[in-house]
């Protein structure tokens, strides 16, 4: 595998995490483990990216719960 691959395969690995994550498919145990590991064999710049991108996209937003009005009671 080239470094490059190697790179977009750990992007993924971290785009895919965060997803898990936000959308609560990944205990607390499990994320604590997957960081533990990614932040000892992820490059520090392949790590940011992603955290960035993943992190800062409109994928995530909060929708309020009632549109009539906007009120999230």
């Amino acid at each position: 595998m080239t470094p490059d691959a190697v790179n977009r395969d750990h992007f993924s690995g971290v785009m895919n995490a965060i997803d898990q994550q936000i959308k609560k498919e990944m205990d607390s145990v499990r994320a604590k483990l997957y960081w533990q590991n990614a932040l000892e064999n992820i490059p520090p710049e392949t790590l940011a990216e992603a955290l960035a991108a993943g992190l800062s996209s409109k994928r995530y937003q909060e929708v309020p719960a009632c549109r009539c009005c906007r009120h999230r009671g």
